[in-house]
């Protein structure tokens, strides 16, 4: 009975208070009021802000882009390498030993000199082969004057593949005044010769003044008779000249260079072989004829009849006189000084003196 009373009681209660929040009741807060107004707004940006919020995507933190630095200047590789002292000329490497010509560093070409007087040639060579030059290997004179000079020596320092030496052999000019030129070449500790890429030689040029031509004799037909032979102070002056060179069977001689080499253009005659018989062979244009025993002049070449035919050469051509005319147009003469060994079976070497004329 008391339980009923009491949810009666409740029961009244909530009609009561219902009825106080009802439209009309006195006691009802206006739905229009300032107040009620800005809560409900605040109240709705409360709720906007905490849904903008909650539906904002996860921001993941980017890291900032690293600066890739700038890659550094390299001269000719990426990893650091040796330098060589000087800049090698350009040239394919042509095997072990191969030199290239870097510079001249004294005497340049062509230089005047007094007769007699005495200078220091340096070159600056480059090893461009691939193997070491030691100080066993050496600097030879090859042909055209020596100047005064040694026949060999041993080179100063090692040089590795890449860089350079200088080269130093001390001439004396000779005391005739003309146009001098001396032919060198390296050698290896083997014994083997080689030069400029390969084969080449380098050499060293000058040109002697101060001395005056004299009457030399020379024999015609009609007898003796004094004639004025070709010195430098006429025209054409000595072009070059060697008082001692050699080549051996199949090797090739320019004349007007005073160079050696068993291959090659610009050169006017190959020492050529067939079984026991030896020849002197023009090439490229250049003419030739056998003068004789007595040395020719200038004009008497000039003025020979010159043929492209070879020239039968052997032990009994020795002392003889030839003119020529060379594939550059230049006349001179040489003579025939040896012809080593005497066996003509074996592989041999022909030694000549030569003077070649010309502007």
């Amino acid at each position: 009975m008391k339980m009923k009373m009491t949810l009666t009681a409740l029961a009244a209660l909530a009609l009561l208070l219902a009825g106080c929040n009802m439209p009309g009741s006195p006691q009802a807060t206006p739905t229009n009021s300032p107040d009620s107004v800005m809560t409900a707004a605040a109240a709705t940006v409360a709720v906007q802000l905490t849904a903008n919020e909650a539906n904002r995507p996860t921001e993941t933190a980017t890291p900032e882009p690293t600066q890739t630095p700038e890659p550094s200047p390299t001269v000719a590789a990426a990893t650091a390498t040796l330098r060589p002292t000087t800049a090698p000329q350009t040239g394919a490497n042509t095997g072990c030993d191969s030199a290239v010509f870097v510079s001249d560093v004294t005497v340049d070409d062509g230089a005047n000199m007094a007769p007699g007087q005495t200078f220091a040639k340096t070159w600056r060579l480059s090893n461009g082969g691939t193997c070491t030059w030691t100080t066993d290997y050496k600097v030879i004179f090859a042909s055209g004057d020596i100047m005064g000079g040694p026949t060999e020596q041993n080179l100063t320092a090692s040089v590795a593949p890449g860089q350079s030496i200088d080269i130093t052999v001390n001439l004396t000019a000779p005391t005739a005044a003309a146009r001098y030129q001396g032919n060198w070449l390296l050698r290896n500790a083997s014994g083997a010769n080689f030069g400029i890429q390969g084969s080449a030689p380098f050499w060293v040029i000058i040109n002697v003044t101060g001395a005056s031509g004299s009457p030399t004799v020379s024999v015609t037909p009609g007898g003796p008779t004094a004639t004025t032979g070709p010195t430098a102070t006429n025209s054409p002056s000595v072009y070059s000249s060697a008082s001692g060179m050699s080549v051996s069977e199949t090797g090739r001689v320019d004349l007007d260079l005073g160079v050696v080499s068993p291959s090659g253009g610009g050169y006017d005659f190959e020492f050529s072989v067939s079984g026991s018989n030896k020849s002197l062979s023009p090439i490229n244009g250049a003419t030739f004829a056998v003068w004789g025993a007595t040395a020719p002049t200038l004009a008497n070449c000039a003025s020979a009849t010159l043929g492209g035919g070879a020239i039968a050469i052997s032990s009994a051509s020795v002392g003889q006189h030839l003119c020529f005319r060379t594939n550059d147009g230049r006349y001179g003469f040489m003579k025939i000084l040896n012809l080593t060994p005497s066996d003509a079976a074996q592989v041999q070497t022909l030694e000549f003196s030569y003077s070649t004329y010309g502007p």
